[in-house]
């Protein structure tokens, strides 16, 4: 594992097991590197999968005032890569996509394509602001739908499922009604970057029944948030997320009737 202290990224080096599945991630024999990026309000994701394409999955929040460009275009650079060729949102929610655009509203990764799960888009992309049911909700569908504007014509929606050869879409929904997990993946060896399925580790890991005020819908948060402990625990599955415990992706174990975090040592 790798750290880049002065501008906040973990490089961390997986090894999938060799499988029978004919993805390309278990095709591969070689590392897989992903090199995670400390974003305004969350955590940016970037790797090559073994086809040799370029992802990131989330962007930053550059107008919050934060260096999120300057800190994903360095990973980029350590990671070798000279452009991005898809950008992968876990939600439509402004610290997660605004770092779709400059400043001038203008596509900051003019050659991706861009990949959001179809009840995300159904939310905040495929209505009209007006009808938000709250001024948070309208606001943040005006974002998200400037932001996604440049990408229209390279926008691809898909459903649970296989999006790219080795990575795909699961349905987390709740915080928002389309927030997606997404499973880099080889044979039963994987990685399931959540976003925020948690926002508040400390309490919500021992206690997911714990919801939050930004939840679109609380109730299925909890619900998401249960099942998806179940089965990462069980599975020994790890994962990675903007709000847990620093490096930020461990495992989730079981602890009697409840939860709790191991990250991974360094």
């Amino acid at each position: 594992m790798k750290f880049f202290s002065m501008l906040r990224i973990l490089c961390l080096t997986l090894v999938f097991g060799v499988s029978a599945s004919s993805n390309a991630l278990a095709a591969s024999h070689d590392p897989l590197q992903i090199y995670f990026v400390d974003v305004e309000g969350g955590q940016a994701t970037l790797f090559v999968t073994p086809s040799r394409h370029s992802l990131l999955i989330d962007t930053g929040w550059p107008e919050h005032g934060g260096r999120d460009a300057e800190r994903i275009a360095a990973a980029a650079k350590a990671a070798g890569i000279e452009r991005i060729d898809y950008v992968l949102l876990t939600r439509i929610h402004p610290d997660h996509a605004l770092g779709l655009v400059d400043a001038s509203r203008r596509a900051v990764f003019r050659n991706a394509e861009l990949i959001v799960h179809e009840q995300e888009a159904a939310f905040w992309l495929n209505r009209d602001a007006a009808s938000g049911a709250s001024e948070r909700i309208r606001r943040n569908i005006g974002k998200g739908q400037a932001v996604c504007a440049p990408y229209r014509e390279r926008l691809r929606v898909v459903g649970d499922g296989e999006a790219l050869p080795g990575v795909s879409a699961t349905s987390l929904a709740g915080h928002t009604p389309g927030h997606t997990g997404w499973l880099v993946h080889s044979g039963n060896d994987g990685l399931l970057i959540w976003g925020d399925v948690v926002h508040l580790a400390a309490v919500q890991v021992p206690h997911p029944e714990a919801a939050l005020v930004f939840d679109v819908d609380p109730d299925a948060a909890r619900a998401t948030r249960v099942r998806t402990f179940d089965r990462v625990a069980a599975d020994r599955l790890r994962v990675a997320g903007a709000h847990l415990e620093y490096p930020g992706f461990g495992h989730i174990v079981r602890q009697g009737a409840s939860y709790r975090f191991e990250p991974d040592r360094l």
